[in-house]
């Protein structure tokens, strides 16, 4: 997911007609799942989160809704996205080959996915994340105070605050 996403940054409007993921045997045979039909199967299946994240440019909660897996272009995308299995690749890591549509091919790799122990999510990147989150939950919802009172959170003698504006 790491290297398509930032691949779909630096290239927003190039075609993707063919899409290799190589990974662990284990990826293949835990997530090797094409034909899904809703948004919690889409959860496990590599097809669909590289297909989402090429269409979309995002990984977030919306990516993997029934709406999403219904998406007719991801839908045609998640057909064109295969999965091998390299028993070379660690579990944290993968190979994505893209092939455009103007014939060109792209060799992608991450060596540790991003939030996992060898490559951490920065305090940015989380701030990110938990602000996107929010968007998708309402937009109107400000998690300026909620970020504040996370970062605070070690010296705090008491917690009710911050329970109160994550519910």
């Amino acid at each position: 997911m790491d290297c398509v996403l930032d691949w779909r940054r630096s290239y927003p409007a190039d075609e993707v007609t063919e899409v290799l993921v190589r990974g662990n045997p284990l990826m293949k045979l835990r997530a090797d799942r094409p034909a899904i039909q809703t948004g919690r199967e889409s959860q496990v299946s590599v097809q669909h989160a590289v297909a989402a994240a090429l269409i979309t440019g995002r990984a977030g909660v919306a990516e993997f809704t029934d709406a999403c897996v219904r998406d007719e272009r991801v839908r045609a995308l998640r057909h064109r996205v295969t999965v091998a299995s390299d028993d070379s690749i660690p579990t944290v890591a993968a190979k994505v080959r893209l092939t455009l549509a103007d014939g060109t091919v792209q060799e992608l790799a991450q060596t540790a996915a991003r939030g996992s122990d060898a490559n951490p999510l920065t305090d940015a990147d989380l701030e990110a994340k938990l602000r996107a989150a929010a968007a998708d939950w309402n937009s109107a919802f400000n998690p300026g105070p909620l970020i504040a009172a996370i970062w605070a959170l070690d010296g705090s003698e008491d917690v009710s605050g911050l329970a109160a504006m994550a519910s």
